[in-house]
């Protein structure tokens, strides 16, 4: 193992920057060849070192974020010969972690520090190790240090090795802010050495190395980021003491094994140990009352002797060569803490006995350690190497103990602890519940029976339960009732083919899609999940490929939902212990926004990015495992494995309590008492909102049964007597009786009804029904105990129990007609009834009547047509094909069902389709392939396509300045740019600060409009907003794209500042002013006052809003449609006007997508905008932010199609024609019909007018028959 060559010029390579101190350095070499166990006897006798930390709790006021950190081998020169050895579990050295190992000397001013790791480095999960530079209290305390906050925070910088994942790192914490600087060091070689080094200079600046072999030149590191030239400067540590040494972390409860060799360290202030003083010898104590002792000592020479007392736990720290200490016999002094937790100086100075007081009680250990010292100031000498030492028990006495149990009331196949509080003669009061000298009995083992201090509930009843500690003795009466949740599997159910109805379940993962965002796997699949039908009273499960571990979460999980603490226990047998199967209990942290594709899955209680969070408790019967405890943290993987070598079945029971801590019990047979597996506790701060913060929110968990199957062959696993029991657990008492009697009938446009007899309430009235639907697989999530939700009987729209499952009804009442389904596939429903209202309805899911295997089929087609009304869409737009399916007889239903198809196009540089669109992408002609999917049946049709160049374009490559010259000379008909160019007859009153500072094209940026503007807006009157328009009389589409608005600010973490920006497309009714102007707002109101009606589409990405619809009519705000897609990056927008009063919105994310549907898919119609000609164009508003907002467009695009149509009317001797205006249309006459040969001539002579988008021609009625028509441009 220690083949290696000593590192002894490490220093010859030192770069210019630190030349300064090399030529006077001096330096101290560790090759470890002085024996020494620290984590036996911690830093005594070791004058090599200031301090070691072993774990959690020896850094004050400490941190652990990745599993409790704990050594159980930190020693030298004992493993191997010349070894560092250390051997660690969980801990962290990162961002505000920091109860990993770590071995330090302190240093003041530069210096140059390496290290060797040597071979075989261990790739266990997460396993780092290396050089750890951090800042050192200025208090000598050890506790995190900042110069920058006010609060205590780490501060450091390491370099360390961490194969696992082919890196090593630069890691950086910057007031408890992580940053990691990895760099490529191969999986490959870990049977190589590493060399790392740290060079400080000029007190601020840090440069880091690495490289392989001792005779290898140095490799400096950089990165872009942070020390692009090599040199990373932390200012804030300027002339700071700094602890440097060796460190060591796994970031988990994995456990992994490093060697390192060779620590050198040299610097202007780096010296080997001083001559030391004769070393004090016989420590005394004198216990003198309840919080004091005295204590004395010999002293053998030195000036003076320094003292320290630390409770509980071994010396962690010695006094710093050089350092001067002041001391406080009052032990509780927070100020005499000697770089590490419960050690404090309690006296420094010539004298030799001192009373000590502050002390605690007989449940604490003291240990006591003199050091003799020499000199004064800067050369002031301790002896490290043979401090005196004694230990005794604290003085105060016990007068009475207490206890309380957790939880107070036990359910029957549960637990309860007790928590033994025993009161000093001092006033102190001590949990002692974990001393071996505490006792707890009951008066009656056949209720409740104790078992290595654990209360198991065994019968309904109450028992007196005693408590005994130092002779005093506590009673409490503790009662045993029935769990809230059993399931014994007694009734045969098969939850692959029927769901969770029918079942106490709340929600169920069987298959793939189960719930959103699950990983795939290849091949993975549950076989088998029944309950009394493979083997009686058993729920059997098989399956392969499955996995729960870090971010796998394809396996099979039965859960329940549960709020905050509970205990659930489970009797397993896994019929094939080998190859990779794991099965238990697991509780999830899981999506609760009832968010359609969103609810029920990944999610991350930090706030990062959804990410899995559980924990289980499993049985693995292989490599000497029996049962482990694991958990994800963010996706990460952890695993406290028991290697007892144990076989199953195994009874397990898992407790939640206080929100954060999970302890597992386990026992072989029924009436064994539960054994607590405490070595396989886990603690999630995280699972209360705030972080771990007293009185925060439990985050709610699915509670339930897990398998994994890790591998191609079939596992199979038998659960039964399952007991899940929790306050928040079906609190509002029994439900009322089930519906039932549920028919369900297919309606021609494929709408089903359904009907059902509902339950009654316990006074007879008729309960609440709740209606669930899910498509192509049975309900599989419940509703549980106190939901919250919304109902809408359009499928897709109503609240998502997760995995498709969705509300469609709510209330009281028998029917509901489902909508918005797919023709042809299958869909289930349940039916639940329920009682009381909000946070308290109690559900019955048991008895729920829901639809039958395999499933109710929305017509059975046997082929599709399809068409194209348009055939030929713009370049920029959308077409809207029609896909209609065929019955037997050649029966052809009405119903579009496009956009359930699969269209794929022939030529994606022409046209690209989904969603139910053709999306133009450029002029040309091509196919689309429409495939339509019922079943395993796939009928297909391919539709021919035109696409042409669109009506109008403005690129804005054109410079035109529209605020000051308005839209004359440019291409557009009108603009409205406050306050130079206004709407006519507006009755709204800007507000003082109103206008728009800027609205050009061309000139700010080439081929963008970009518009500044403050205070102005589209809402109810106001109508002071900019407006860059056209006018158009028919049916139109136009296109816009938002280069940038503030907003959105092209930073997702700006989304929500309060800016009120809403830029992008609207459409706006109009009329003629009193005086002649055009553009007035068209709703004309009998007090003489007008109105606006308009529709916008614009982005406003705030308030977890993304792109937003609107309409108005007569000022009033009609419809306001929000869609949830806040910071989604699709900023091309587009708006299209059908039949003269219908409007629908899409938008992408670039130019070549097929354009979506607005997220919510919102349509507009109002028989206001018939026949009507608009004003359209692009807006931009801030509103009354009090801000100046600037919004940026390119590529705007307009289509017009449709025409409103030609009308005469007769006015005396004339007849006018009139028509909506566009570009190309002209009026042809004819003198006879039919025209043959084709013999229609455009008029000419007069010209027509036009006024507000309408043109008009008047013509003498003559002698003759005359025909007229409008003739439009061919694209």
């Amino acid at each position: 193992m220690n083949n290696h060559q000593k590192l002894t010029a490490f220093c010859l390579t030192v770069l210019a920057l630190a030349a300064s101190f090399s030529a006077r350095a001096q330096g101290i070499t560790n090759n470890f060849t002085t024996s020494a166990d620290y984590v036996a006897n911690g830093i005594v006798g070791d004058t090599n070192w200031d301090g070691v930390y072993l774990g959690f709790g020896d850094v004050p006021n400490g941190s652990s974020t990745s599993g409790l950190g704990a050594s159980s081998v930190a020693s030298a020169n004992l493993v191997f010969p010349g070894d560092l050895t250390l051997t660690s579990t969980g801990g962290a050295w990162a961002g505000a972690g920091d109860d990993g190992f770590f071995l330090w000397k302190l240093v003041t001013g530069d210096f140059d520090v390496a290290v060797e790791s040597l071979p075989n480095w261990d790739t266990t999960g997460n396993n780092f190790g290396g050089l750890l530079v951090r800042a050192y209290a200025t208090n000598n305390s050890g506790a995190p240090f900042s110069t920058t906050s006010t609060n205590a925070a780490e501060n450091f910088v390491e370099l360390w090795r961490g194969q696992e994942f082919s890196i090593d790192q630069v890691r950086i914490a910057t007031n408890g802010a992580d940053v990691q600087d990895s760099f490529t060091d191969a999986l490959a070689n870990t049977n190589q050495t590493r060399f790392f080094r740290i060079v400080r200079s000029q007190s601020t600046n840090f440069m880091f190395f690495w490289k392989t072999n001792y005779g290898d030149g140095w490799v400096q590191l950089t990165n872009a980021a942070n020390y692009p030239n090599g040199i990373y400067v932390r200012s804030d540590f300027a002339n700071l003491p700094l602890q440097v040494g060796i460190d060591h972390a796994l970031f988990s409860g994995n456990q992994a094994t490093v060697f390192f060799t060779d620590f050198e360290l040299k610097g202007p202030n780096v010296n080997p140990p001083p001559a030391m003083p004769p070393a004090p010898a016989n420590v005394t104590v004198s216990p003198l009352n309840c919080n004091s002792v005295g204590l004395s000592w010999t002293t053998n020479g030195g000036s003076g002797s320094l003292v320290v007392v630390r409770a509980n736990g071994i010396l962690l720290g010695n006094p710093v060569q050089g350092q001067t200490y002041t001391g406080d016999t009052n032990f509780q002094d927070p100020n005499t803490l000697l770089s590490s937790s419960r050690s404090h100086i309690v006296y420094a100075g010539p004298a030799t006995n001192i009373t000590v007081t502050g002390l605690g009680g007989s449940n604490n250990t003291y240990n006591v350690y003199v050091f003799s010292y020499s000199g004064s100031g800067p050369t002031i000498a301790y002896n490290t190497a043979s401090p005196a030492s004694t230990n005794f028990v604290g003085p105060g006495t016990v007068t009475n103990v207490s206890f309380t149990v957790s939880p107070a009331n036990l359910p029957a196949g549960g637990v309860g602890s007790a928590t033994i509080t025993a009161h000093f003669c001092d006033g102190e009061s001590v949990n002692v519940s974990s001393d071996p000298n505490a006792t707890l009995t009951s008066s009656d083992p056949t209720i409740i029976t104790i078992n290595s201090g654990v209360m198991n509930a065994l019968a309904n009843g109450t028992a007196s339960i005693t408590a005994g500690y130092a002779g005093y003795l506590a009673t409490n009466s503790v009662s045993v009732h029935t769990p809230a949740f059993t399931d014994n599997f007694s009734t045969t159910h098969n939850y692959l083919t029927q769901g969770l109805p029918g079942t106490g379940w709340e929600g169920g993962y069987f298959q793939y899609g189960d719930f959103p965002g699950e990983t795939t796997g290849v091949g993975a699949m549950t076989t088998d999940c029944d309950a009394n039908n493979t083997t009686p009273g058993v729920l059997t499960v098989t399956a392969q490929n499955t996995a729960w571990a870090g971010a796998g979460d394809n396996g099979f999980f039965l859960h329940k939902y549960v709020q905050g603490d509970f205990q659930m226990a489970v009797h397993v047998t896994i019929a094939t212990p080998v190859n990779y199967e794991f099965a238990g209990l697991m509780a999830r942290a899981y999506n609760n926004s009832g968010v359609a594709g969103k609810q029920g899955a990944a999610y991350s209680p930090d706030g990062t990015t959804p990410a899995e969070n559980w924990v289980y408790f499993g049985e693995f019967e292989e490599f000497g495992d029996s049962l482990e405890s694991r958990y994800a943290l963010d996706g990460a993987d952890n695993e406290l494995a028991n290697f007892d070598a144990a076989t199953g079945p195994f009874w397990m029971l898992m407790t939640r309590v206080n929100s954060t801590n999970f302890l597992f019990y386990r026992k072989v047979n029924l009436t064994d008492p539960w054994t607590p597996e405490p070595q396989q506790t886990i603690l999630r701060p995280d699972f209360i909102i705030p972080n771990g913060q007293p009185g925060g929110t439990p985050v709610g968990l699915q509670a339930g049964l897990f398998q994994a199957m890790y591998t191609g062959n079939l596992g199979t696993v038998a659960f039964d007597s399952f007991m899940l029991d929790a306050p928040d657990l079906d609190a509002g008492g029994p439900p009322p009786s089930a519906c039932s009697n549920l028919v369900e009938t297919v309606n021609p446009d494929f709408s089903i009804t359904l009907t059902w007899t509902p339950g009654t309430n316990a006074d007879s009235s008729q309960a609440t029904s709740f209606v669930v639907g899910r498509e192509g697989a049975p309900v599989n999530q419940q509703p549980p105990y106190g939901f919250l939700s919304s109902a809408s009987s359009t499928f897709g729209q109503g609240t998502d129990l997760g995995g498709g499952n969705f509300v469609l009804f709510r209330g009281v009442g028998n029917t509901v007609t489902v909508t918005g389904l797919a023709p042809g596939d299958t869909y289930y429903f349940a039916v639940y009834s329920y009682s009381s209202s909000g946070t308290t309805k109690v559900f019955d899911t048991e008895t729920a009547a829901a639809t039958p295997f395999p499933g109710l089929q929305d017509g059975n087609p046997t082929n599709i047509v399809s068409s194209l009304p348009v055939p030929s869409i713009p370049s920029f737009g959308v077409g809207f094909p029609v896909v209609n399916l065929v019955f037997p007889g050649n029966i052809v239903n009405p119903v579009n069902v496009a956009r359930f198809s699969t269209m794929t196009s022939a030529n994606t540089n022409i046209a690209v389709a989904g969603g139910g669109l053709i999306t133009g992408i450029s002029p040309g002609a091509t196919s689309i392939q429409v495939v339509y999917t019922v079943g395993t049946n796939s009928f297909t049709n391919t539709l021919p396509v035109t696409v042409h160049a669109p009506a109008f374009t403005d690129s804005f490559t054109v410079a035109h300045d529209y605020l000051h010259n308005g839209a004359v000379g440019s291409p557009w008909d009108g603009v409205y740019a406050y306050p130079n160019f206004t709407v006519p007859g507006t009755g709204f009153t800007s507000d003082p600060a109103a206008q728009i500072f800027g609205a050009d094209a061309g000139i700010t940026a080439n081929g963008t409009l970009t518009v500044s503007n403050e205070n102005v807006g589209w809402e109810y009157n106001q109508n002071d907003g900019f407006f860059l328009f056209k006018y158009v009389p028919a049916d139109f589409q136009m296109q816009v794209h938002l280069v940038n608005f503030n907003a959105y600010s092209n930073n997702l973490a700006s989304a929500g500042s309060a800016n009120y920006d809403n830029p992008g497309l609207m459409a706006r009714l109009y009329t003629t002013y009193t005086n002649g102007n055009i553009g007035a707002p068209f709703a004309t109101n009998a007090n003489g006052t007008y109105g606006e009606d308009w529709v916008s589409w614009t982005r406003f990405d705030q308030f977890g809003i993304g792109t937003y619809a609107r309409a108005e009519i007569d000022n009033a705000k009609v419809v306001s449609s929000t869609q949830p897609d806040i910071g989604s990056g699709q900023f091309w927008l587009l708006l299209v006007r059908q039949s003269g009063t219908n409007f629908s919105f899409y938008q992408r994310a670039s130019q070549t997508d097929p354009w979506l549907p607005a997220p919510n898919g919102v349509t507009y119609a109002n028989a206001v905008y018939a026949n009507q000609p608009m004003q359209i164009g692009i807006i931009a508003c801030a509103f009354d932010s009090g801000l100046e907002q600037v919004d940026q467009f390119d590529n705007f695009a307009l289509d017009v199609s449709g025409g409103f149509g030609l009308t005469i009317t007769l006015s005396g001797s004339n007849i006018i024609l009139s028509w909506p205006d566009q570009p190309g249309v002209q009026v042809q006459t004819t003198a006879s019909l039919p025209a043959l040969p084709a013999d229609w001539r455009p008029v000419l002579n007069p010209p027509p007018t036009v006024v507000n988008g309408v043109a008009s021609l008047t013509l003498p009625i003559g002698a003759q028959n005359a025909y007229f028509r409008l003739s439009e441009p061919v694209p």
